[in-house]
């Protein structure tokens, strides 16, 4: 008769604890229903029951760190509307130059300078033409499918052919490559047309803003490029990766500033560490693959 006296008022005390802890978790269900974005609310403690506390706590700590992605993600896109307007107006510069010297080739009577005039359109048109290109390939990189499936790439064998395929423009801004890879070569896992896109960039960021000779080494399992900085330049190392970093100086040209932009992207899919100095007039760039 004791023993069944007792297994009640276990059995009792086990439904009160039960039915407090479904009290409890409904009402912190509520509460993360109703909980706006924008709030800064923080989760009660109503009940005493073992764990209730700490629930409430992480649930304080996972609500703080959304809203923080969320403000965080807010003002990234801000800032990317404003980069977009400042873009959209070094779009429109050569697009309206073009149509002034189309506009004057057909008022122009004389072949001669209606083929200049036209000259001159063509390579404004080529200036926008390579900001768009380079804004289109910085936004495929945003994506998280940028880089595909890995395999080990042989990266000297693809760096040669970079570099044989931009070695016109190096001739064209009067630099120089010296490239001093290992003799026993470097495979590494990424995948190879990723890579292609990353070291066609940074070599032809080289050659369009560098000086001198751009020199490429290996130390183990880095891929090192090293070149002079043109009189005047001012680079911050830490922030050439950035969108758009010194487009306002270069955008004439039809550069965007989004080529090491796009580099750090790609990398970030493929798992290389991409880095860069700037020291006593030389720039100085760093693509590491981590250990095996």
């Amino acid at each position: 008769m004791l023993a069944c006296i007792v297994l009640i008022i276990l059995g009792a005390l086990l439904m009160a604890v039960v039915a407090g802890y479904a009290r409890e978790l409904k009402r912190l269900a509520l509460f993360l229903a109703d909980s706006s974005p924008n709030s800064n609310e923080r989760v009660d403690v109503a009940s005493s029951l073992p764990g209730c506390a700490q629930l409430a706590q992480a649930m304080d700590a996972r609500l703080e760190s959304d809203k923080a992605h969320i403000r965080e993600r807010i003002q990234e896109e801000r800032r990317f509307q404003q980069d977009l307007v400042a873009l959209s107006h070094d779009i429109r510069t050569p697009l309206a130059g073009a149509k002034g010297y189309v506009q004057l080739a057909a008022e122009e009577a004389d072949p001669a300078e209606q083929r200049e005039c036209l000259t001159r359109a063509a390579e404004r048109l080529d200036a926008m033409q390579a900001l768009l290109d380079q804004l289109f390939a910085y936004t495929r990189s945003l994506d998280a499918e940028s880089a595909g499936e890995q395999q080990d790439v042989d990266v000297a064998a693809l760096l040669e052919q970079v570099l044989t395929g931009t070695r016109p423009l190096f001739d064209a801004h009067g630099m120089a490559i010296g490239s001093a890879l290992l003799d026993e070569g470097m495979r590494m896992p990424a995948d190879a047309e990723a890579l292609r896109r990353v070291l066609e960039n940074v070599v032809r960021n080289a050659a369009e803003h560098g000086a001198g000779t751009l020199r490429i080494a290996q130390e183990g399992r880095a891929l090192i490029f090293a070149n002079g900085l043109k009189p005047g330049d001012q680079v911050d190392g830490a922030r050439v990766f950035d969108r758009f970093y010194q487009a306002d100086a270069s955008r004439t040209c039809g550069n965007a500033g989004l080529g090491l932009a796009t580099v750090a992207n790609l990398c970030n899919a493929m798992g290389i560490q991409a880095t860069a100095q700037a020291e006593d007039g030389i720039f100085t760039l760093r693509l590491t693959w981590p250990a095996r």
